[in-house]
């Protein structure tokens, strides 16, 4: 088989590529990756002429195995298009990729620059120091998250650019659901618990819900203390009747690289079923749904206000889901987290651990039913644009085309990206975009 005849398509098995040639194959077919860290299928071409057979091997070999790369960074590879979720490739390609290739380091940790900082020495440096020294100090460009921490002080500012994760406006997660759509799925949500031995959600009364992986991270402890200390107000006052007590409800998916996942779920369903939360847990929902948009998609719609208490966090699209449909969150200060909720309008910022101030603000909203509902109408009128797959994806394309036109002899970049800015930053007023001004936590 010709290496100019081979392609790579999804299988029915997740993630799983498969093989085949035939008559009418181009070079440029395209080329179908699953990133694992986002569950996002990517279909990108390129020109398989430009590479050498070891090098469109070494591709093939990684995607295949991509339990060996380092999970929540990808590169991206422009000779003039390639996708491809490895890190541990950029060196393969530097040696033998032709001498333009760009390359781009997308990182999706939150590194901690901070500890790096304070510990030389320590872990985090170290882990730094290899991922830096052995791959990233190979690439053009370095692509974070808009939080100045995660990025380690010995990075060239030159060749860092910011842009947020983002969620699609019309996949399953967002679309809005008719309502017979919505009591389907109500019903196939409390199927998932009863078969977990979970509680049921009584959809006729309000709920609070957090949606996250079972992460140590995710503050799970701190949402079931604040949901106590909440009911223990309700209790002292007395005058809320049993259909308006709200409940809680903890769900969200597993993961591939989520090695706590298992552990932290049956935790937190042990913990619910102590003697400290026995007057209470009828009332506590915890499940862990299947990969089914349009369930999570329900369980935030209906909700009454979101939580999201992670201690730590990168750029949590739950926040921007949950803010455009008109559900208010009260989140901890971690990560981005402060870029996407303006607090007292749409939500509420809570410094990290301070579940009792948690409590008090669920507390006034559901004392308050006209404070919810205009943080409900200011959170689905607030511009998001930068926030959604769109924007996401016009920033993708003028990284391409820019880093294109500095490998290319025949093509003049248009402009110097890099210095730390926000990527719709360099694009924004050519394009006459009037969208909100970026800015960095």
């Amino acid at each position: 088989m010709s290496i100019c005849r081979m392609r790579t398509k999804p299988s029915s098995k997740r993630g799983q590529p498969t093989m085949s040639s035939g008559t009418g194959v181009t070079p440029t077919d395209h080329f179908a990756t699953r990133m694992s860290s986002s569950s996002t299928i990517h279909r990108v071409g390129f020109p398989l002429w430009c590479f050498s057979a070891e090098l469109v091997f070494l591709l093939y070999y990684y995607y295949l195995f991509d339990m060996l790369i380092i999970w929540h960074c990808y590169i991206l590879l422009f000779t003039h298009h390639i996708l491809f979720p490895v890190t541990g490739l950029i060196p393969h390609i530097k040696r033998l990729a032709r001498s333009n290739t760009k390359l781009i380091y997308r990182s999706h940790i939150e590194i901690r620059a901070d500890l790096i900082r304070e510990s030389p020495e320590g872990p985090q440096a170290t882990t730094w120091g290899y991922l830096w020294n052995s791959f990233v100090r190979h690439a053009d460009l370095f692509v974070s998250h808009p939080v100045t921490n995660f990025i380690p002080d010995d990075l060239p500012r030159d060749r860092v650019v910011l842009m947020p994760a983002t969620t699609d406006p019309l996949d399953g997660l967002n679309k809005e659901m008719a309502e017979r759509d919505m009591t389907y799925y109500r019903l196939v949500f409390n199927r998932v618990c009863s078969d977990q031995g979970s509680k049921s959600v009584n959809w006729d009364r309000p709920y609070i819900v957090q949606i996250a992986r079972f992460d140590p991270s995710k503050g799970i402890g701190d949402v079931l203390k604040s949901y106590k200390i909440l009911r223990e107000k309700i209790a002292s006052v007395g005058n809320f009747s049993e259909i308006d007590i709200p409940q809680l409800v903890v769900c969200g998916h597993g993961s591939m690289d989520d090695p706590d996942g298992t552990i932290i779920y049956e935790q937190t369903y042990l913990h619910v079923q102590s003697d400290q939360f026995a007057d209470i847990n009828a009332d506590i929902i915890i499940a862990r749904v299947p990969p089914c948009d349009q369930l999570l998609n329900m369980i935030l719609r209906g909700a009454y206000v979101a939580l999201q208490l992670s201690h730590r966090e990168g750029f949590e699209v739950k926040v921007t889901e949950a803010l455009a449909k008109g559900v208010p969150v009260i989140a901890y200060q971690a990560g981005g987290i402060p870029l996407q909720i303006q607090h007292g309008r749409t939500g509420y910022l809570v410094p990290v651990g301070d579940t009792s101030n948690v409590a008090s603000l669920l507390f006034e909203l559901f004392s308050n039913g006209e404070l919810r509902e205009r943080m409900s109408i200011a959170a689905k009128e607030t511009p998001t644009e930068e926030y959604w797959t769109v924007v996401n994806a016009i920033n993708w394309l003028f990284l391409s085309n820019t880093l294109a036109a500095e490998g290319s002899e025949d093509c003049k970049p248009r402009v110097r990206i890099g210095d730390g800015k926000w990527v719709k930053e360099f694009w924004r007023d050519g394009a006459n975009y009037s969208g909100p001004q970026p800015t960095t936590n």
